[in-house]
């Protein structure tokens, strides 16, 4: 993992991959199991929230906690101040943008944004074409300098 260790509680019931990059003040609350694939990354001030409680007031008061595990797939980028909750399930080559609160699962080649977090677009081989062009400029412009 490279980036900043995630303040959490219980990562050790979280399974990661090798090549997750998180930055400053991510939050894990694993209560449940977090499955995260390869090739993730998490902006700033990521919350991945495992446990819920009851709405209830009264019966919130004493004590109950329920959780459900969250489960990242490959290639996923999350912009800054994301909020993933509980029971969660997000699909391969997705983009959560910058403070979406994911209440529901998403699915692989989107692009989702929001509070709820809901898919604007797929991501098509077109996207693909287009920042392969981007990295080749990007490339030539850093090997001029």
């Amino acid at each position: 993992m490279r980036g900043t260790k995630p303040s959490c509680m219980a990562w050790r019931v979280t399974e990661k991959a090798p090549e997750m990059t998180a930055c400053e003040a991510m939050t894990v609350a694993s209560v449940a199991r977090i499955t995260i694939g390869d090739r993730v990354f998490f902006g700033p001030r990521v919350g991945l929230y495992t446990p819920y409680h009851p709405i209830d007031a009264a019966v919130r008061a004493s004590g109950p906690e329920g959780a459900r595990p969250i489960t990242i797939g490959n290639d996923v980028w999350f912009g800054g101040s994301v909020v993933v909750c509980p029971g969660v399930t997000i699909g391969d080559d997705v983009v959560i943008g910058a403070g979406s609160v994911v209440t529901k699962d998403i699915p692989s080649h989107s692009v989702a944004v929001g509070n709820p977090c809901h898919v604007i677009r797929k991501i098509t081989d077109a996207d693909r074409e287009y920042w392969e062009g981007k990295a080749a400029e990007y490339r030539a412009w850093n090997d001029s300098l």
